[in-house]
C-alpha cells in the first residue's frame, strides 16, 4: 500500500504540528516540506505569479515525480498561492490533489488582509472547477463549511504517546511559587496583553513565575512600563527540552480569540497541565467538569481571567484533580479520532475510486 503524501510550508507551525501528528499516529502518510521540493527563490517567483519557462519545467518535473508516486493521495496542508499553483499543475497532469484548510474564519477575518479573502476564493474557485478531490476540515471549520461541495470532516490527531510520557499526576510547589506559561505564536488574536494583564492584577501575583517564548520591541517595552516581575523569557527549545519545560508548569494560558484546534492545548492536557482557554478549544469546553473551572467566558476580560487563575491557584487539590483529568479527557478523545483517521485515508483515499 502506498503511501499519503502530505505537503507543507516550514513557515506554517500549527500545520506542521497536524502534519507531524498525522504521519505518526496512522502510518500511512509521508510529510513533505514545499520548501524541499523547490529552491526558495523559485517560490518567491510562483507566489508572485514570475516564473521564467526553464524553471517552470523545474517545478513540473518535480510535481509530475510526485504524481507518478502518488497518484491523487496527494493532500496540501494549508493554503496559499503557491498551493493554486500546485493544484492547477496537477491537474494538467490528471491528478486532483486534496487540502486540508486548517483556519477559522475568525482567523480569516481577523487579520483583515484582503489576501486572506483571496486565497479562500481562490480555494473555492478551484472546488468549483472540480481541480480539487477533497477539502478536509477538522470539527471547528467542518461546521463552518460542511455546506461546501466536497467538504469532509477529518479531526485533528494527536500522538499520545509523546506527550503522555511527560505526565504528572501531582504539583511540586512545596515554595509556595506557581510556574504558568505564555507560549504562543505571535499573531493576530492570540490575546497577549490582556492575559499578562491578568496574572499582574492577581491576588497571587507575587508568588507566580510566568514563562513567555516571544518577544517583540513593544510588548516587550508594555511589559516593561507594566513593571512585570518574575517574567522568564525562552528562546527556541529543542524538543525534549521543551517538553520538559512545559510538563512542569502548574497552569497554562491559551485564552485566545479564535482557534481551529490549538495543539499546544491538546499537547499540554495529555501532559497533564491544566490549561485556561476561551469556549473555541472543544476539548475543553465539551467537557462540563473542565468548562467550568478552566473555560473563561470573556478572553478580552483580564478580570474574568484573574478570577479563574486565582480561584485554581488558590485550591492546590483542585489544580491536583484537574491534572489528572484533562489527562483522561485528552486521551479518550484523541484515542477515538486517531482511529477515525486511520479508518477515513483507508476509505477516502484507497476504497474510494
Amino acid at each position: 500500500m502506498k503511501d499519503i503524501l502530505i505537503l507543507v510550508s516550514k513557515y506554517h507551525p500549527g500545520v506542521i504540528s497536524m502534519a507531524k501528528n498525522l504521519e505518526e499516529v496512522t502510518g500511512k502518510v509521508k510529510l513533505l516540506y514545499i520548501e524541499n521540493l523547490f529552491p526558495q527563490e523559485v517560490i518567491f517567483k510562483i507566489e508572485r505569479r514570475f516564473l521564467p519557462k526553464s524553471e517552470f519545467s523545474m517545478v513540473r518535473a518535480n510535481l509530475r515525480k510526485l504524481k507518478d508516486t502518488y497518484g491523487d493521495r496527494i493532500i496540501l496542508g494549508g493554503w496559499s498561492r503557491l498551493h493554486e499553483k500546485i493544484v492547477n499543475i496537477l491537474n494538467k497532469m490528471g491528478t486532483k490533489p486534496s487540502v486540508m484548510w486548517c483556519s477559522t474564519l475568525g482567523q480569516m477575518e481577523m487579520t483583515c488582509k484582503m489576501g486572506d479573502y483571496a486565497a479562500l476564493d481562490a480555494l473555492l474557485s478551484l472546488n468549483r472547477d472540480g481541480k480539487l478531490r477533497y477539502i478536509l476540515l477538522n470539527e471547528r471549520l467542518y461546521e463552518e463549511m460542511d455546506f461546501v461541495k466536497n467538504s469532509l470532516y477529518f479531526p485533528h490527531t494527536l500522538n499520545l504517546k509523546t506527550f503522555n510520557a511527560y505526565f504528572k499526576d501531582t504539583i511540586n510547589n512545596a515554595d509556595g511559587r506557581f510556574n504558568i506559561d505564555l507560549f504562543v505564536a505571535l499573531r493576530q488574536g492570540k490575546n497577549i496583553l490582556t492575559q499578562i494583564s491578568a496574572i499582574k492584577s492577581s491576588k497571587n501575583y507575587s508568588r507566580i513565575t510566568l514563562h513567555i517564548n516571544f518577544s517583540h520591541p513593544y510588548i516587550d517595552q508594555i511589559i516593561e512600563h507594566w513593571s512585570i516581575k518574575n517574567i522568564k523569557r525562552h528562546s527556541w527549545l529543542l524538543w525534549d527540552k521543551y517538553l520538559s519545560l512545559i510538563s512542569c508548569m502548574h497552569l497554562s494560558l491559551q485564552i485566545t480569540h479564535t482557534e481551529s484546534f490549538n495543539y499546544a492545548v491538546a499537547e499540554r492536557m495529555a501532559m497533564g497541565v491544566p490549561t485556561l482557554t476561551s469556549y473555541n478549544i472543544y476539548n475543553v469546553c465539551k467537557d462540563k467538569y473542565l468548562e467550568r473551572y478552566l473555560c473563561v467566558k470573556g478572553p478580552d476580560s483580564p478580570s474574568m481571567i484573574r478570577e479563574k487563575i486565582d480561584f485554581l491557584l488558590d485550591n492546590p487539590s483542585l489544580l491536583t484533580e484537574l491534572k489528572t483529568r484533562v489527562h483522561d479527557r485528552i486521551n479518550t478523545v484523541m484515542h477515538e479520532k486517531n482511529a477515525l483517521a486511520i479508518n477515513l485515508l483507508d476509505k477516502l483515499f484507497y476504497e474510494r475510486p
